[in-house]
């Protein structure tokens, strides 16, 4: 009697919380406040929010999915009370408050609403692609004097959205539909940016997770 008295008060919290992130979602669109586009592309940051390994900055975002920074605030700022938004724009801590909204919104909520499981991994998948294609992924990227000595013991200040890039490209490409289409772009970056993405890895001491990088890019593209 009590393990039913308990699922029934779980359920009917789920469902009080569900109606909560229901209403926040339609508020997008709510008198014409913003068009299908802008409500898209909302739903499209929060994919990411959710699907992100490590908690990023919104600059760190900002730069791996392409949008101006004070366009990502101004696209979040209306949902407070389900993602967590650091006052500094270059903190790391963007989150969604609660780990239930995930669930929610890809499975529970209204069809216009729900998002696909893989789209964030796509949009990272893509983003960080094209962030280790940058300029600033280059030669000596550890600013080191010699190649003889060792790294500083002091970390060069290499941007958060290049560092999560080095390490969570290919999880994110594991995570998609068709791992295939990334085919040429990963060509493109690593035939001419191998040795400097080893380096950022040694910069930020995870150099060993470089080979298992290697192997699932290797098992999941062609």
């Amino acid at each position: 009697m009590y393990s039913e008295h308990l699922t029934s008060a779980i359920m009917e919290d789920q469902q009080a919380t569900d109606k909560v992130y229901e209403q926040v979602l339609t508020e997008l669109s709510r008198s014409g406040a913003v068009d299908d586009e802008e409500q898209n592309g909302t739903l499209r940051i929060l994919a990411c929010i959710l699907s992100a390994r490590a908690a990023l900055s919104l600059v760190a975002l900002a730069e791996l999915i392409e949008i101006k920074p004070e366009t990502l605030r101004e696209s979040l700022q209306n949902l407070d009370s389900i993602v967590y938004l650091p006052e500094d724009d270059k903190q790391p801590g963007l989150r969604t408050i609660h780990p239930s909204f995930g669930d929610y919104v890809y499975a529970r909520a209204p069809q216009h609403l729900r998002l696909r499981a893989t789209l964030g991994h796509e949009a990272l998948a893509r983003g960080c692609l094209r962030r280790l294609g940058q300029n600033d992924l280059s030669f000596n990227v550890s600013q080191s004097l010699s190649s003889f000595t060792p790294n500083s013991s002091t970390i060069p200040e290499i941007p958060l959205s290049l560092v999560y890039a080095c390490l969570n490209w290919a999880h994110h490409i594991d995570c998609t539909l068709d791992s295939t289409t990334f085919d040429v772009d990963i060509g493109l970056v690593f035939r001419s940016k191998f040795l400097f993405w080893l380096e950022v890895l040694s910069i930020v001491r995870k150099t060993s997770a470089a080979s298992g990088l290697l192997r699932i890019a290797g098992s999941t593209v062609s």
